[in-house]
């Protein structure tokens, strides 16, 4: 999970007398009748204008799941996730609350895009890394989970400021908190809490048990991520200190063939860094390993190119170019 920043507000959410608009205003006229304060009476959201805006949706996510970060093909469309519930929410005790964020419901900024396993209810096989050889099967799915640490703070009317209960969200949200912050990744593709304080510890277990991240196909695929990753840092590792050792000894007889490796390799760490290449999943993963390396590299680099003599001017010419990805990066 990485930190996503909201585009701005598509017109169908701002404009007067638009269908999104007039939503809130129905839905807050609603509940605000003691009759149907509870939610024991239904309110119909509506879905009809969902195409509308679905498209921007989607490209403000980079085709990728808010939650778990794997891409969600344009064929499955993905789903429309409120991030706050609608119309009831579950608590941390599995307590169902009536009602939910409702006036919320056609807000943009509550509005994400996830993949239906991280949404909705689904079984499914869960690897459990108390017991690393043991599969287990779960229920799993946010649907309507939103809990507090400190139910007194809950926020379920309009007329309250929701940013008060803010303290208590248990949720990491991708597009507020900085997720790299709370969680990392082991070279088996599990995630796990950093270490830190155990109120984020708590956050952070929550929301790796509500968004299902430890289901086992993405253990399976972060793994291999994780792998193909620390590869590639091996293969840069390699072929620079040839290139490096070649300049420093004279003898250039592969010294082109090495440099061409080494920019295929280095190259494509750079690349795996693109947020915005669709196909470019669990980048909060490839950030853990990646950046350390990018920073030592860079090191290496600069150390080298304070030691040359007689090739400076061509190893600085070849080198130099890496530098400003690297710097370009790590911004």
């Amino acid at each position: 999970m990485i930190r996503i920043k909201k585009s701005k507000t598509p017109e169908i959410f701002t404009k007067k007398g638009s269908p999104s608009v007039e939503e809130i205003m129905k839905a807050k006229d609603f509940f605000s009748k003691k009759a149907n304060a509870n939610g024991a009476f239904p309110f119909v959201f509506y879905s009809r204008y969902k195409d509308s805006y679905k498209n921007d949706l989607i490209k403000n996510f980079n085709y990728r799941c808010a939650y778990c970060e794997t891409l969600v093909l344009d064929n499955s469309r993905g789903d429309i996730e409120h991030f706050r519930p609608k119309g009831e929410l579950e608590n941390s005790a599995g307590k169902k609350i009536r009602p939910g964020y409702y006036w919320l419901a056609a807000d943009w900024k509550n509005l994400y895009l996830s993949c239906t396993l991280c949404n909705q209810d689904t079984t499914l096989e869960m690897f459990d890394p108390d017991n690393p050889n043991d599969v287990i099967k779960q229920k799993i799915g946010k649907m309507n989970k939103f809990a507090l640490s400190d139910e007194e703070h809950r926020c379920n009317d309009h007329r309250k400021n929701v940013r008060e209960e803010e303290p208590y969200r248990m949720l990491i949200d991708p597009c507020k908190d900085d997720p790299e912050a709370y969680l990392e990744y082991s070279e088996d593709g599990v995630i796990k809490p950093k270490k830190m304080n155990a109120k984020k510890v708590a956050k952070a277990e929550y929301s790796i048990a509500t968004y299902g991240l430890q289901r086992l196909i993405l253990v399976k695929k972060r793994s291999e991520k994780y792998k193909s990753i620390t590869g590639k840092i091996n293969y840069v590792e390699m072929f620079s200190d040839n290139v490096m050792q070649a300049y420093l000894s004279g003898q250039k007889a592969r010294l082109e063939n090495d440099k061409k490796y080494l920019d295929s390799e280095f190259n494509n760490l750079i690349e795996f860094l693109n947020v915005d290449k669709e196909v470019n999943e669990y980048i909060g993963l490839t950030r853990q390993l990646v950046y350390p390396f990018l920073n030592s590299y860079l090191e290496k680099l600069s150390d080298f190119l304070d030691t040359t003599a007689s090739y400076y001017a061509e190893a600085k010419t070849y080198f130099l170019p890496q530098v400003e990805k690297i710097n370009k990066a790590l911004q």
